[in-house]
């Protein structure tokens, strides 16, 4: 995957965001994905953005990998999904529209496992897997611009449940 960036990368951010990375990766065991992202850490210490540019991409494929292989380990919320709450959906857009400006990698996940634990009406559902599908692939133009189309679809069915 390509990671695509604004055209200026926040250094100091990014490092923080590769520590954070480093430190949990390395707690779970996973030392090449920790290394990896000791080295985009360094990177940004260095200001090196050509090397943040070209390791992004295949870190953050590892960064999914291992949480593709975790997941067995974690105990899910296997309950009922929550009903549509139009307050709660438009909160998680915010949040989602928010989150994408920084990149908030952890923020974004809790995101889509909010939304994924709504039943949702069906005239959202395809908008709603759109910025999933964005926030998987770390895409901060996509999660925006699908979130302006799910506020606008949002729109037309508020006062149906508005007034339930």
């Amino acid at each position: 995957k390509e990671l695509l960036f604004d055209d200026k990368i926040d250094m100091e951010a990014f490092r923080i965001k590769a520590h954070a990375m480093k430190s949990t990766s390395a707690l779970v065991g996973a030392i090449p994905v920790s290394g990896m992202a000791k080295v985009l850490e360094n990177a940004a210490r260095e200001g090196d953005e050509e090397k943040i540019r070209n390791l992004s991409g295949p870190f953050l494929e590892e960064w999914y990998s291992l949480g593709e292989k975790l997941k067995p380990l974690v105990i899910e919320n296997v309950g009922p999904k929550e009903d549509f709450d139009p307050d709660v959906f438009l909160a998680l857009l915010e949040m989602a529209e928010r989150s994408a400006e920084t990149l908030e990698v952890d923020e974004l996940d809790e995101i889509v496992k909010k939304l994924e634990n709504i039943t949702l009406p069906e005239e959202l559902s395809s908008d709603v897997h759109h910025i999933e599908v964005a926030i998987d692939e770390l895409d901060s133009e996509n999660i925006k611009l699908y979130v302006g189309i799910a506020r606008e679809n949002f729109k037309t069915v508020e006062d149906i449940y508005r007034k339930k």
